[in-house]
């Protein structure tokens, strides 16, 4: 898988978020501007998930990690 600034990635399972998380520790390393900061932090992720718990960890975990935040569009859907 070819990881690159300023693409979205689709997670259709993403329980707890680990791929996200993972991705963005490796895009984060890179020599990114601000709007490739902006876009990775809100726009880069998109996730769904359907058991309750997962979802609700998911949000946690992503937000702890510095993605998304509380005042944007969730990263995880329901």
């Amino acid at each position: 898988l070819a990881i690159r600034p300023m693409k979205i990635i689709a997670d259709p399972f993403c329980g707890p978020g680990r791929l996200f998380i993972e991705a963005y520790n490796y895009l984060a390393k890179q020599n990114l501007d601000i709007e490739e900061k902006r876009f990775l932090k809100y726009e880069t992720f998109y996730g769904w998930e359907v058991t309750v718990d997962l979802y609700r960890i998911g949000l946690m975990n992503l937000w702890l990690h510095n993605i998304g935040d509380i005042n944007s569009r969730a990263v995880v859907e329901r």
